[in-house]
């Protein structure tokens, strides 16, 4: 995080995001860290009661909209998914295996639709990170296993 330098978003990728997954956790980070460079941000996720609740906090504290077609017209665009390093490094998820299904299929949905999309101006990522802090890993903040925030930041750079 520290030796790269800080991309200009919205100059490399217009003034919308599309990110998924967001309502809690690193999608949720991500979403945060997006707004605060000011790109306007469509959010897709499974709880509407959630979507609502976060997308207010997102649109209370941050000066941003829901995003139009216009990415394409505009030629320019991010759109960001939220994978799982466990699809990537285990050979298995037992206990959560739609969790790693899912995961894996969004993976490679985004490597297709990125493919679909490029010479349209619009980045798809997929992000794959193994060890975060969250609720659902419930694992303790340490040098190499960082915060939803802390991720989202050096993700953004």
């Amino acid at each position: 995080m520290f030796l790269r330098t800080p991309k200009n978003l919205i100059k490399e990728y217009g003034s919308w995001a599309m990110i998924t997954g967001f309502t809690d956790g690193i999608g949720k980070a991500m979403a945060f860290e997006l707004a605060s460079k000011g790109l306007n941000l469509l959010l897709v996720g499974r709880n509407p009661l959630k979507l609502e609740a976060t997308s207010k906090e997102i649109r209370d504290g941050h000066d941003v909209e829901a995003v139009p077609p216009s990415m394409i017209k505009k030629k320019k665009g991010a759109i960001v998914n939220i994978g799982s390093g466990s699809t990537v490094v285990l050979p298995s998820y037992p206990l959560v295996t739609l969790y790693a299904a899912t995961k894996a299929y969004l993976a490679m949905f985004s490597r297709c639709i990125s493919l679909k999309y490029q010479h349209q101006g619009i980045d798809i990522q997929c992000q794959v990170p193994l060890f975060v802090s969250t609720k659902m890993t419930k694992m303790k903040t340490s040098l190499f296993v960082p915060t939803p925030d802390m991720h989202s930041k050096t993700c953004t750079r």
